[in-house]
Parts: C-alpha cells; structure tokens; sequence
C-alpha cells in the first residue's frame, strides 16, 4: 500500500516548473544520485531531439536555507502543441511512466492548453512562452520523480500569486497572468497575494497543483522524513525565492471520499447490474442500489456510489453513459478508516500447499474471500468449511 505524502508549500513564493521539479530532485537527492537521474532523463529526451538540451543542478543557499538551483540550455526552442504531445508521449513510453503518474502529466498539459482556449475564446491557440521544451522537461521531468518517489497523496497550501505586472507577448498585464487566473478560477485554487513586484506562480506552476490536486488523495496529517527546497531565477526584495516540498508518510485513518448518488426509473436489472460491474472495474470503492417511488408514485432505484474524490469526474460520467440518467449528485463527505494489514498465510490441506491473504485490522481479521473461492474451487471443498479450517490454523 502506497503511503507517500507530497507536502507543496506554495504561499512563501508561489511555484513555477522549474522550481517544483528542482525541489523534487533534492527531495530525490536525500537517498539517490542526483547526477545519475540527471544523466538518465537527458539521454531519453536527447534522444528525441536534434539539438540537445543540458541541466544543470546547483546547491545554493539564502540565509541559513538550503536548496537547489536548475539552470537549462537549449530548452527555448519554440513547438507546437501537436508537437509536445508527440515528444511527451514518446519521453512517457520511454521512461515508462504509466497509471496515474501519466494521468497527471497528461492533466498538466491540458489544463494549461484549455487555459488558453478560455483565455482567447477559441480552440486554436499557441502556447506563446510556454511552447518550448522547457515545458516537456518541467512536466515530464516532475511526473518522472513522482513516480520514482511513488507519490500518492498532496497536501497544498494557498498560492502566493505575486503582485505588479508581468511582461508577455500581449505586453505587459496585470498578475496573476490571464493564463494563471484561468486555472485558479477553473479548479478553486485558493491563493494570497505573496510578493511584491512580479510573477510569483505561473500558469505551469497552477496546472502542476490542478492537476495533483485533481489526480491524488488528500492527506491531513503525516510524519514527515524529509524536506527539499527548489529554487527559482527571479529575487524578491523581502524574501527568498524557494517553493518548499516536504516528503512523508500518511498516519492518518481518514480520507476523502465521495458519495454519487443517482434516481433511476427507466432501467431494466440487467442493464443496472452490468453498470455495477462497469463501475466497480473502473474504480468505485462500493455501490449499492435500493428500491424507491418516485413522484407520480413510480417504482425506482436510488444507485449510491462510494468513490476516491479524485475519481468524482470519472465515475460520474459512467454512471451516466451506463444508466442514461441526466444528472449525478455528489456528496463530498470523510470517512475514517480502520488500521489494517495484509499478510499471506500459508497451510497443508490434503498434501496440498495453498497460500491465503488475511486482512488485520484493530480488533478483528479475515480471510480474503476471493481467496477462499479459490481454494475452494481448487480442492472441491465448500467455502464455509474451509474458512473455519484455515481461521482454526490462523488462531494457533
């Protein structure tokens, strides 16, 4: 079970790409080579490219905080959408980043694409500063460590945006940049105004929080192993420029989950039992379904959906491609979670070794029970009698 916390604490300096993926690799550095992963990533991604990028990553320090410094060559070479696309798909398959780790990264780039369709008001846009290979590096690069520190849930802060103006290809426009405000505005990212005299998020920086946010789960509390500091190019007057990253381990026994909850009256069983099977394959944690009348006194189903709060989109959208429904209602609510364990067990039955999950929890325990039919299908012996043999074995 995957237990790593990423702590993104963004109301100091905000957050560019350059910085989350500088403080990633010293939160890297604390058990790995920082060089060999450097080396590594740049051999895939000059792999791909004819003119080759370089990193180069340096210690640095303001008053007593220490942290890293990224400073790239090559990486400004301007490209098209269709362009990242086909190199960040290439770098994925290459790296082999796969499952939610290249959700989120293909996440990233889309907020930050539809950021610019709302932006201009239309589907054809340019990407304008952030069209370059720096951007595939700062996605690809950052989604790349994430899954080599096998993330699994994000704690943010609010967003220090910065204050003044910020110069662009439309001249000069009031921060956060419209690109920024877009994203903000789209995934209810809270912020404060952070430092005076620019721009301290940018739009790569907002879409990287979106989309963790959006992707993960939510942690409130953990211990905490390590820290890493990521440095950005710019000086603020009254503070340094550093976005803060803290590496843990969930202790908590709560999570947030959501309840989807649809009234469905023109729906045979079979249609409605297939939809469950769809949607438990998709990832709902439980589903149950019950007899109801609606208003002119029709016969109905009321379907409840318990899902990760990350996959509220998801599973809304298959409920009602699979129902026809015209609408979903979500609950968002937390629920507390029992301690548990998973241990395998075996034993000797009929000169036969059979190996078995238990889940332990605080006061109690079982045997898995796709295990039981398993075995019991595989030695012609009925569930019941079986599970009390094996629990017999357990208990000595």
């Amino acid at each position: 079970m995957c237990n790593n916390v990423l702590a993104i604490d963004v109301s100091l300096s905000g957050i560019s790409g350059d910085m989350f993926l500088a403080g990633l690799l010293e939160l890297y550095s604390k058990d790995h080579n920082v060089d060999e992963i450097i080396s590594y990533f740049l051999k895939e991604i000059n792999s791909e490219l004819l003119n080759p990028v370089e990193i180069k990553s340096n210690q640095i320090s303001y008053h007593d905080f220490h942290g890293r410094l990224l400073s790239m060559k090559n990486n400004d070479k301007k490209i098209k959408i269709k362009e990242i696309r086909i190199l960040m798909n290439k770098l994925f398959d290459n790296l082999n980043i796969r499952g939610v780790y290249r959700k989120i990264a293909d996440n990233i780039f889309d907020i930050m694409v539809d950021a610019e369709k709302i932006v201009h008001n239309t589907d054809h846009v340019h990407l304008h500063e952030l069209g370059t290979i720096d951007t595939v590096i700062d996605i690809a690069f950052s989604v790349f460590l994430l899954d080599k520190l096998q993330i699994c849930s994000v704690v943010t802060s609010p967003v220090a945006l910065g204050q003044g103006i910020v110069d662009t290809q439309h001249g000069k426009l009031p921060v956060p940049a419209p690109a920024t405000l877009a994203i903000m505005q789209k995934y209810n990212i809270p912020s404060i105004p952070g430092p005076l005299g620019g721009e301290a998020t940018t739009p790569t920086g907002m879409a990287i929080i979106s989309s963790l946010n959006k992707n993960l789960e939510k942690s409130s509390t953990a211990v905490w192993k390590h820290n890493g500091l990521g440095f950005g190019q710019k000086k603020w007057q009254d503070r340094g420029n550093y976005l803060r990253l803290r590496l843990g381990e969930k202790t908590n026994t709560s999570s947030d989950i959501s309840i989807l909850e649809t009234n469905i009256d023109d729906v045979d069983g079979e249609l409605l039992g297939y939809a469950v099977d769809k949607l438990m394959s998709a990832g709902a944690l439980d589903i149950s379904y019950y007899p109801i009348f609606m208003k002119k006194n029709r016969p109905a189903y009321c379907m409840r959906v318990i899902v990760k709060r990350s996959d509220t989109d998801k599973i809304s959208d298959m409920i009602q491609e699979h129902t026809g429904t015209l609408g979903v209602r979500v609950i968002d609510i937390n629920r507390h979670i029992g301690a548990r364990t998973i241990t395998k067990e075996n034993s000797m039955i009929n000169d036969l070794k059979v190996e078995f999950s238990i889940k332990r929890g605080k006061y109690s325990y079982k045997i898995e029970f796709e295990d039981l039919k398993r075995i019991s299908e595989q030695l012609d012996i009925p569930v019941i009698k079986l599970r009390n043999m094996l629990m017999r074995e357990v208990e000595l």
